[in-house]
């Protein structure tokens, strides 16, 4: 139950929905590419396929990182005065 002493939600742009979601997007394609690239690979990877596979993973990475940043930014900008 809501009391009237609390804050409403500031509402969510679409702008902000659309790179959200693109982000959560793609980090979910190079998490799923990596997981399958590494059980394709079996015990002992090509070097080749070891090095695709760890950039694909730091890619994952980068997008989980932008959507912790967004997540953060949106928070700090709707409690700012």
């Amino acid at each position: 139950m809501l009391d009237s002493g609390s804050k409403s939600r500031p509402p969510i742009n679409s702008e902000f929905k659309l790179v959200f979601v693109t982000a959560a997007g793609g980090t979910l394609l190079f998490v799923l590419l990596c997981v399958t690239m590494t059980m394709v690979a079996g015990r002992e990877p090509p070097d080749l396929m070891l090095e695709v596979t760890r950039g694909l993973f730091s890619l994952a990475q980068i997008g989980f990182g932008a959507l912790v940043g967004l997540l953060g930014g949106k928070r700090l900008s709707s409690s700012a005065p």
